[in-house]
């Protein structure tokens, strides 16, 4: 689905000033920034790699599975 929109409310729901604060802050840049898209872009993009990268050193585990052992690692 490459160039698909997808909509704010969907993305952040009812925390679209607090994620793109956070977004502003770990990149260094200003809400009203030009390329404030392509920084959510890019961040949703790095994760998915990441994500993708932990599934793969586990390919069995099934997806209640994999959330609940990042929980129990995050206390």
């Amino acid at each position: 689905m490459a160039g698909r929109n997808i909509h704010v409310q969907f993305l952040f729901g009812d925390y679209y000033d607090t994620y793109i604060g956070m977004l502003c802050v770990h990149y260094r840049i200003y809400k009203t920034d030009k390329d404030l898209a392509k920084y959510v872009k890019l961040h949703i993009d790095d994760g998915l790699e990441l994500l993708n990268k932990e599934i793969e050193k586990a390919p069995n585990i099934d997806g209640f599975d994999f959330l609940s052992e990042k929980i129990l690692l995050s206390i």
